[in-house]
């Protein structure tokens, strides 16, 4: 269907936007996106094994993901001398999760709803209170980036909302496309930077 035709062109742009960064930073990963991309876009087009294209479409995205936070943190690592915001990465003592969004919504996907349960439900116990930061990359203008980033920051409040978190515990952020973890130029889309981060005060 042309609903499925696009999400897999928008997954292939995914990948071919960090492909050269990550032949370099992640090389294992990026073999793991293209062999479970070739699998989903296969099983996808035979339309019958419904358990075989969401293992290879998932098997995607967490690699995809995990070249993303291997991408953002070496050029964290970096010093950069742009006059831009650069995103900061927290201390290591600090609790943060990064949940990142696909194919340019504010929709997560099971991917990403699996490793936001799996983070609250191992550190619920010491959390006090939880502040969710949305960003966006910078293709298009400020305010609607900085839109989207309000509703990639409210969908993650909604599952924190289903796991029973009280909503007075819960601080919502839109940076729009302030605090990118990549650095691009301005209209350009980099998929690192289409992401939520989750961070906790104990």
């Amino acid at each position: 269907s042309e609903e499925k035709v696009n999400e897999i062109n928008q997954a292939h742009k995914n990948l071919m936007a960090v492909y050269s960064e990550a032949k370099i930073s992640d090389p294992q990963n990026l073999a793991i996106a293209i062999s479970s991309l070739d699998c989903w876009s296969e099983q996808q087009e035979e339309k019958w094994q419904i358990w075989d294209i969401n293992k290879c479409k998932n098997n995607f995205l967490e690699s995809l993901h995990l070249i993303y936070e291997k991408i953002a943190s070496e050029q964290n690592n970096k010093e950069s001398k742009e006059s831009v915001t650069v995103f900061t990465k927290n201390n290591e003592n600090e609790l943060t999760q990064i949940i990142y969004f696909d194919f340019d919504e504010e929709l997560l996907s099971s991917v990403s709803i699996n490793k936001l349960k799996n983070f609250i439900n191992k550190n619920n116990l010491i959390i006090n209170k939880y502040i969710i930061v949305g960003h966006a990359d910078k293709k298009g203008t400020k305010v609607y980036n900085h839109n989207l980033s309000l509703k990639r920051a409210e969908a993650v409040k909604e599952i924190l909302l289903e796991m029973g978190i009280n909503n007075k515990l819960i601080t919502l952020l839109g940076k729009g496309e302030e605090s990118p973890a990549i650095i691009t130029l301005d209209g350009i889309a980099h998929p690192a930077n289409r992401r939520a981060e989750i961070r906790i005060v104990n």
